[in-house]
């Protein structure tokens, strides 16, 4: 089996620490997988033949698993509980039977214990001390390992965002529940608008410690490995697909008393233009604050439902490249329709910058749009909104810089690949780049690896397979 080594705590029987003991099977191992997942979370299964004692896997207790013949913790591949057994006759070993213990990370143990708390003005770095703390304060720990929160253990801490403060208060509610709801927060904190945060352990940074780890998903970081050559790629392995779940062209905030405001309150033509031709032509008041998405207002007063066209002259910088476009429209009868544009504009030509057609009698406003829109998202991949709501974001800057940040983020498709390496090792890839040619693009992209997962399988080579994903952080 690859050398593999299997070790389980045993709780101490009076004061003081348990203790870690070998309890991997002399015989008897038919398969083990393991994987770590940054989205959903870390889970193992190990499957064993009738012939071998189980009585060390009977129990609900921390296991860890290590690769290559040693328990040092290089080596180490995965640590959580085992959570249940079964015993049964499991493909592909037909008439063997066979136990399938499966074992969950240490964040389900987070989802056991509750807190109750208010933190009036704290900085995040002080709440997240305080769960790790709480977390500890349950009287069924299940390892010697302790929960803790450090800044220098995260992959990329920007003191600026971490020691912001907020107000929040917890009516008994699951550990791992408030940090889910906490870690979005650092989204609408961090005014660079680069990256996301996510929530994982981390129990190989240290023998003694499990690492709460609400950290940056730094995807620039310089790569861990390279994987651009596909000889370093088991054959066939390698899948890539858009994701369009995560697709965000609308986002809105609703925070702690505020909401995202999506455009500039005075519109950039003159107030309430009113079209008396179906040809009309009128010029920007004002250019735009700083290079931005247009949203056109139509309230349609006429008297039925209209076809129409907005064009669009100006330029994407000053003086800069010329922009020039036309937005095709239907526009009810006594309703307000909006629309996009699909560029960014910084100023406009100086005599008729806009052109109407067909909304003699109607009612036009040109805003600038600020934040939580992304116009030319909206017509390649059509909408796709994202509300959210009940976060504890306190200040108007925060719920917009978050609007903002989720549809930069997400303004293109998520590209995901998936690959067997041909080769396995023992680093810790979770969180971390590679280089990865991507096969839409043709090029190699600096992807940030999100899930790893090793197959062991008995008396064959181990697998290791790693999903990534390449974010395209470019706002055009």
């Amino acid at each position: 089996m690859a050398n593999l080594t299997i070790k389980g705590y045993t709780a101490p029987s009076g004061l003081g620490y348990g203790t870690w003991s070998t309890i991997t099977p002399s015989q008897g191992i038919i398969r083990v997988e393991t994987e770590r997942n940054i989205d959903g979370g870390d889970s193992a299964t190990i499957v064993l033949s009738d012939d071998t004692d189980f009585t060390e896997f009977e129990a609900q207790r921390a296991i860890q698993i290590f690769l290559d013949g040693t328990t040092d913790p290089t080596h180490l591949i995965w640590e959580g509980m085992i959570l249940n057994i079964s015993l049964g006759m499991h493909k592909p070993w037909p008439n063997i039977r066979t136990y399938e213990i499966q074992c969950v990370g240490y964040e389900k143990f987070l989802m056991r214990d509750d807190i109750t708390a208010t933190w009036t003005t704290a900085a995040l770095n002080t709440i997240f001390g305080d769960i790790a703390e709480q977390a500890n304060a349950y009287h069924r720990f299940p390892t010697v390992k302790r929960f803790k929160y450090d800044t220098a253990k995260l992959t990329n801490y920007e003191a600026a965002t971490y020691t912001s403060t907020i107000s929040k208060v917890v009516e008994s509610q699951k550990l791992w529940d408030v940090l889910k709801e906490l870690v979005p927060i650092l989204d609408g904190i961090d005014t660079t608008y680069a990256y996301e945060y996510g929530l994982y352990l981390d129990y190989m940074q240290s023998t003694s410690y499990i690492y709460l780890m609400p950290d940056q998903l730094y995807s620039t970081a310089a790569a861990t490995s390279d994987f651009s050559d596909d000889a370093n790629i088991y054959a066939d392995s390698k899948t890539f697909r858009r994701n369009y779940d995560k697709l965000v062209n609308y986002s809105h905030t609703i925070g702690d008393g505020f909401e995202t405001i999506h455009y500039h309150a005075t519109p950039l033509s003159a107030v309430d233009v009113t079209p008396d031709s179906d040809n009309y032509d009128f010029n920007a008041a004002v250019a735009p604050s700083t290079r931005a998405y247009l949203a056109i207002e139509i309230q349609n007063d006429a008297a039925g439902n209209e076809f129409g066209s907005f064009s669009i002259d100006g330029w994407d910088a000053t003086p800069g490249n010329s922009l020039s476009e036309t937005l095709y429209f239907f526009a009810p009868f006594s309703k307000t329709t909006t629309i996009f544009s699909r560029e960014r504009y910084a100023d406009f030509v100086p005599v008729n910058a806009f052109n109407v057609s067909n909304l003699n009698g109607c009612t036009l406003n040109v805003y600038e749009c600020t934040h939580g829109i992304a116009g030319r998202s909206i017509y390649d991949h059509g909408i796709s909104s994202q509300p959210v709501r009940r976060m504890d974001l306190d200040t108007q800057a925060r719920v917009d810089n978050f609007s903002q940040q989720l549809v930069r983020l997400y303004h293109n498709p998520v590209h995901e690949a998936t690959f067997r390496a041909k080769t396995y090792n023992t680093t810790n890839y979770i969180n971390k780049t590679i280089n990865l040619t991507d096969d839409f693009y043709d090029a190699t992209k600096r992807y940030l690896v999100t899930k790893q997962r090793y197959v062991i399988p008995q008396n064959y080579d181990v697998e290791m397979h790693l999903t990534a994903v390449y974010r395209k952080y470019g706002w055009e």
